[in-house]
Parts: structure tokens; C-alpha cells; sequence
């Protein structure tokens, strides 16, 4: 199914282009796992992201204190997604992954998240200068357990990694 956009409301559409779940989100992302990310107003001012099944029916939502997201880039992927926390003592936007259930897979200490590719996920803590005084960040590449299994000093962000 693919996202389609009328009067600021996003739906899917099948492959012939009949509608198959109608334009009622704010926001809406790609389905991956089964699974696909909306956004819908919850009350005035506010917002609420849960994810839909192919049917159009609520699967997935979380408590308020976490937060999902509604980007093309970061999705339910290989079984994980990214998902936040803000941490009021920290006055940081700590990030993590959930699984297919909404239960943390891997614990909200990253500053940033990218979706999982071929069993890894990457992810950064900090940013740092270099010898240049060029802004630089110290990327982390993950399994599926949250271990580290490559790290690296990169000067842009690239949030995935193919095969190749």
C-alpha cells in the first residue's frame, strides 16, 4: 500500500489506486513489519502516533511519556522501532527502541536512532569537534541487543548502511 494526501489528511491506497484505508491521519509512514505510523490530533495542541495494521485498525500505541516517529526515515524495521523519552533532569530527548509489542527492545540513552538495516541499527550519543573545529559525531553501530559493535568518528550523519 502506499501513502496518498487529500485536504491535509493522508490514507493508503493499493496498487490499482482504490482507497483502502481512508485520509484521516495529520500524518502517515510506510508499512514495514506489518505494521505503518500515524498521527492523528488527540486533543487540541496535542498529538497522538500510534501504529495501524493493514487493515486500518489501532496495533500498537504507547503511554504518553514515550513517543514514536512519524518520519519516512524511522520506522518499524526488522522488528524494532525508535521511540523517546524526555528526561526532565537531563533536559534531553533520550532515544531507544521498542519492539512489536511496545515493550523497550533497547533501553532510551541515545541522543539519536536510525532504523535497523540487515541486523544493525546506528546511533549517537554525542556530538564533538575535530582537529578542524568541524562539528562531528560519534556514531555507534548496534545489534538487536543494544550492544556496540563499530564505532566511529563521522563528520555527517548517515542514518543507514547498505549491503554492498
Amino acid at each position: 500500500m502506499a501513502v496518498f494526501g487529500i485536504n491535509g489528511k493522508y490514507g493508503y491506497i493499493n496498487r490499482v489506486g482504490s482507497v483502502v484505508i481512508q485520509p484521516t491521519f495529520n500524518s502517515a509512514g510506510c508499512f514495514s513489519n506489518g505494521l505503518a505510523l500515524v498521527m492523528t490530533e488527540a486533543t487540541e495542541g496535542s498529538i497522538h502516533e500510534y501504529y495501524i495494521d493493514r487493515s486500518g485498525e489501532k496495533a500498537l500505541s504507547l503511554p504518553d511519556v514515550r513517543m514514536l516517529y512519524c518520519q519516512a526515515l524511522c520506522w518499524m524495521s526488522e522488528g524494532l522501532a525508535p521511540h523517546g523519552v524526555w528526561n526532565e533532569k537531563e533536559g534531553t530527548f533520550d532515544e531507544g527502541y521498542i519492539d512489536t509489542t511496545g515493550a523497550e527492545a533497547i533501553p532510551t540513552h541515545f541522543a539519536d536512532t536510525s532504523a535497523f538495516s540487515e541486523g544493525y541499527g546506528n546511533v549517537f550519543r554525542q556530538s564533538v569537534k575535530t582537529k578542524e573545529g568541524k562539528r562531528a559525531f560519534i556514531v555507534k553501530r548496534i545489534d538487536k541487543t543494544g550492544q556496540m559493535v563499530l564505532e566511529s568518528t563521522l563528520r555527517f550523519y548517515a542514518p543507514y548502511f547498505l549491503k554492498g
